[in-house]
Parts: C-alpha cells; structure tokens; sequence
C-alpha cells in the first residue's frame, strides 16, 4: 500500500494506510481482520475518506488515477529489493542516499547508511535545495512504508533519478546482515570527530 500511497500522491488523491484509529500504529485493523481479512490484507489496505463537497468531477479524477496506477501505466520508479542493494551502489560516490527518519538521531532503532543524509520525513518539502537534482537519489527509511511515499513527491517536483529501498533498512537488515553491519559500521565511524574537532 506504500507504493500505491505514493502513486496516488503523484496524482494529487491523498490515501491513506488502515483505519483512521490506527494511524501511525503498525497492528492490523481489527475491523479489517473481523470482517476475514488476514493481517497480511489488512496492512494492505488503503482508505479513502470523501468529503461531503466532492464534486462529480473530482470523484471522476479519482477513479482515473486509480485506473491509471492499477494498469501499470502510471509514472515508474524503480524499488531495489534489498538483495539488490550492493556495498557498490552504497558507496558510489554519484548516489545520493536520502534517509528519511520519523525521530530525533538519538533515537534511532536502525543505523544509517555509510554517505547517507538523514532528513525528517514530516519536514523534507522544506529541504529540497538540500537534495541534488543532477545526481541519481535512493530513498531509504527504517521500515519501507515512507520511502515511496518520499520518492513519488519528489518526482511531482521534478526530480527524475529515483529509486527507493523496498522493505527499508530492516529489511535489507535482514537480509544482508553481514553488509548492513559493515555499511553502517563506516557510517558510524564517518560521524566521530576528526582529530582537534570538538564533538557537537
């Protein structure tokens, strides 16, 4: 449903994932799962409030964006399973790896990736002179659900390089332990302090 999310958004029809009283919770609807929804399905699903104004015409631009993103026709950004994510393409030095974080540094629960720039997902439309244009951009975050989401707005604003981690940092975590280790091993020692510089 991410990636629908963020294809949706490319058109300008804002959804969103599960029941509006779950939000920002990873637990399945119960109202999905009672009505014979595995959990799988109910983490699937997207909601869709309409407005007591929705007009004929918007309601039909819906139904065109949806039918356009559910043919295959819709704008393309290319997902990178995380068994795709190589320590080449880590440090390449033309990549520009865009790490979208919920929470302050101090509370990360996944480190990140050696020659990545953290932004905070809620605040990333204030920081895009900070994103090059010229430059292929991966957009990763911890669990996969906001990076397309990410990747599919900067698109709407002109970037045309994109990319996007699926399943996120845990995911690739997963499964290439040995190399998420070792990438965020380098990230770690690229944020010490060089010799005489003060640590902030």
């Amino acid at each position: 449903n991410a990636v629908l999310m963020g294809q949706l958004d490319y058109h300008g029809v804002s959804v969103a994932a599960g029941s509006a009283c779950n939000t920002g919770e990873d637990a399945p609807s119960h109202v999905l799962t009672s009505m014979g929804l595995t959990p799988e399905e109910a983490r699937s699903t997207l909601r869709i409030s309409f407005p007591h104004s929705l007009s004929d015409r918007e309601l039909a631009y819906v139904i065109s964006a949806f039918r356009t993103v559910l043919s295959g026709k819709g704008e393309a950004i290319t997902a990178i399973q995380p068994s795709q994510l190589s320590l080449e393409m880590i440090l390449s030095p033309d990549l520009f790896i865009l790490d979208l974080r919920r929470r302050l540094k101090s509370e990360y629960s996944l480190k990140p990736l050696s020659g990545s720039r953290s932004f905070a997902l809620f605040t990333i439309g204030r920081h895009l002179d900070a994103i090059p244009r010229h430059r292929p951009i991966l957009v990763v975050c911890e669990t996969g659900n906001d990076a397309p989401i990410i990747a599919y707005y900067l698109k709407r604003k002109g970037y045309s390089r994109l990319s996007f981690l699926m399943w996120g940092l845990l995911g690739w975590k997963l499964a290439r332990p040995e190399l998420y280790a070792r990438c965020t091993q380098s990230a770690a020692r690229d944020e010490q302090p060089s010799p005489g510089q003060a640590a902030t």
